[in-house]
């Protein structure tokens, strides 16, 4: 009996050995596996949804390159904008300097002559230039003229109106230490009498050629 159970304990030893290596729990294939698992499921999702990085494991979202072409598109169609503007409003200017510079003049313009016109420029104290037309101006009638209005045209080479303006024209009565003029109002244009003047022009256009402007009186004002 005592054979038997001896026997017994040497078979059931080995047994006990085996469950132990059998336990699913202790084995060590088992945790490499699972390793290698959550390796390939992070690796997934780092492909699909971008980079992981930190002991957090945070998910950073991929960064999208700017696209450039509508800010070109719209830049593009704001400039042709600005330079049909810029195109109409020229348009427009050399219709109304044609407009005026073909107005029925004053019926007394008849009776004031226009003669030895010149032309000077000079700066302002903003630094601008100043383009100044002299001449002198003539009654002939019989009535005393209190003011003027002068149609002014400049031409360009083409011989077509690159500006047209309507000023009033002033008397110089004083030369020295400067030149001060005054309007008709001020020094009137008595018959048969003949006065100097000259027109002040801030600017002048750039398609201008250059010569001698037309000047001719569109409106009297008579005493």
């Amino acid at each position: 009996m005592e054979r038997i159970e001896n026997s017994l304990r040497g078979v059931e030893s080995p047994l006990k050995g085996t469950r132990a290596l059998d336990d699913p729990l202790d084995d060590p294939l088992d945790d490499v596996m699972d390793d290698g698992m959550d390796d390939a499921r992070q690796e997934k999702l780092e492909s699909e949804m971008g980079p992981v990085s930190g002991s957090s494991k945070l998910l950073l979202p991929a960064t999208k390159e700017r696209s450039w072409l509508p800010i070109a598109i719209a830049a593009v169609v704001a400039i042709a904008i600005l330079a049909a503007v810029l195109v109409t409003g020229w348009h427009a200017r050399r219709v109304r300097d044609a407009a005026e510079s073909s107005s029925t003049p004053d019926p007394y313009a008849a009776n004031l002559a226009i003669a030895n016109l010149a032309m000077s420029e000079s700066s302002n104290l903003a630094g601008s230039k100043v383009t100044y037309v002299t001449g002198q101006i003539a009654n002939h009638g019989k009535r005393t003229v209190t003011g003027v209005t002068v149609q002014v045209v400049f031409r360009d080479y083409k011989r077509e109106v690159a500006q047209s303006q309507r000023v009033p024209l002033t008397a110089i009565r004083m030369r020295e230490p400067y030149i001060d003029t005054a309007p008709l109002s001020v020094l009137p244009l008595k018959p048969r009498a003949q006065e100097d003047f000259r027109l002040n022009f801030d600017s002048v256009s750039p398609d201008w050629a250059g010569a001698l402007p037309e000047v001719q009186v569109v409106h009297v004002d008579l005493k």
